[in-house]
């Protein structure tokens, strides 16, 4: 039970906060704080950190107004909060589709961009109708949870499940096409490249979740209510999962034993050193044909820069 005082108040929202999805929305904007401060920068990482600092500031205005219902001895006028928190809600749970919009800019023409982001604009805000609605719903009935309010989460999930789920297929389809193009043997080796390095397979996760959530919140049944929530927490913290993506992606490109820049985008470090072999080969082949001792020194060895630029 809370105390009475307005110190007591910030010792059980801090109570609070280390408790249930709050501590995972809590853990996600210190570790995404701290990522950004150190290594992040440009507008993927700026998006990771506004989405956990939405979360964490919805997450403090459901855990006040429910103490704030205690202290006033059932006040429901607190549950104006919710309507308040809503707003975090949309940045959070929409957030990662923008993300997806940031790569679809990079793979494809701005014609497509348009279109994709137009019908991905309509989703936005019909989603950001229904969260309202949910908002509205608890101020009324003040309270969080009720099988009117869990209903009207269903509709919420789905159209997130969907607006997820149709970018990760459209920039999966942009990567093949990219793949078609720049292939030499086959598609395969490309495509599996791109995957690895572009966080699909995070992205891929994140799709799953919402589906799972829009799934088993259309049911009302207590066992599927208890499912709900480990992809709810998976869901809280989906700014933190991107981002310890984004931090191994960086460390993967920068490991000093595969090439990078010009070098990596043509082979790969195994395929350089038999390039290497079989051109010194080539020329020591021509210098014996031609039988001048000394006319291979004016053609130089090809040589394949490491990791830090060097020869």
């Amino acid at each position: 039970m809370p105390n009475s005082n307005g110190g007591d108040v910030i010792i059980d929202l801090v109570g609070m906060a280390g408790s249930g999805t709050s501590f995972l929305f809590l853990l996600q904007i210190l570790l995404v704080g701290y990522m950004y401060g150190r290594m992040g920068s440009g507008l993927y990482w700026k998006s990771l950190l506004i989405i956990s600092t939405a979360g964490i500031i919805g997450a403090t205005f459901e855990n006040f107004e429910r103490i704030m219902y205690v202290y006033t001895g059932g006040n429901g006028k607190f549950f104006a909060f919710s309507i308040l928190a809503e707003p975090c809600w949309i940045v959070s749970e929409f957030g990662v589709v923008a993300l997806n919009l940031v790569k679809i800019r990079v793979l494809t023409t701005r014609k497509v961009f348009l279109g994709i982001g137009a019908v991905n604009f309509l989703l936005f805000l019909a989603f950001c109708a229904l969260r309202i609605r949910i908002g509205v719903i608890r101020f009324k009935a003040v309270t969080l949870n009720s099988t009117e309010i869990w209903n009207a989460h269903t509709p919420a999930f789905a159209i997130i499940a969907v607006a997820e789920g149709l970018l990760t297929c459209t920039i999966l389809f942009l990567m093949y096409r990219q793949a078609q193009r720049e292939q030499t043997i086959s598609v395969g080796a490309p495509m599996r490249k791109r995957l690895v390095q572009s966080s699909m397979f995070v992205l891929l996760l994140v799709d799953f979740v919402g589906m799972m959530l829009a799934i088993t919140s259309s049911f009302q049944s207590d066992a599927l209510q208890s499912l709900v929530k480990p992809f709810l927490a998976l869901k809280s913290c989906s700014a933190l999962i991107l981002g310890v993506d984004a931090i191994i992606l960086k460390g993967t490109k920068s490991d000093p034993n595969q090439t990078t820049g010009s070098a990596k985008s043509s082979f790969q470090p195994n395929n350089a050193t038999t390039i290497q072999k079989t051109t010194q080969q080539n020329l020591g082949q021509q210098q014996k044909g031609q039988g001048v001792a000394g006319k291979g020194k004016s053609m130089p060895a090809f040589q394949v820069e490491d990791a830090d630029g060097a020869p």
